[in-house]
């Protein structure tokens, strides 16, 4: 698989947005997960989230990754280009 993809509405507490992938197999994978707010915007997309956060949880619901500040340095501007994404403004990083 090279790209999965979702729109949907989500907010704060109780309309957090939850979605969900499995991966099996004992080798190493490399994902790229993305959760992008205001740069929607200029892609017409309204009611956008101010601020995002990613969390990881393993099959044992345990959180093993979070992230809520990454803007759009230059490897990620590669590796976005690399797979025809579209790329983060360096001032998009969320500051917490």
């Amino acid at each position: 698989m090279i790209s999965i993809s979702a729109r949907a509405f989500s907010g704060t507490g109780s309309s957090v947005l939850i979605a969900g992938f499995i991966i099996e197999g004992t080798g190493t994978e490399v994902l790229l997960i993305r959760g992008i707010g205001p740069t929607l915007t200029q892609y017409g997309v309204s009611g956008v989230l101010a601020s995002t956060q990613l969390t990881l949880f393993n099959g044992a619901s345990q959180a093993i990754g979070t992230n809520a500040g990454w803007g759009g340095g230059s490897t990620l501007a590669t590796v976005f280009a690399q797979y025809g994404l579209f790329s983060l403004p360096a001032n998009s990083r969320t500051p917490r």
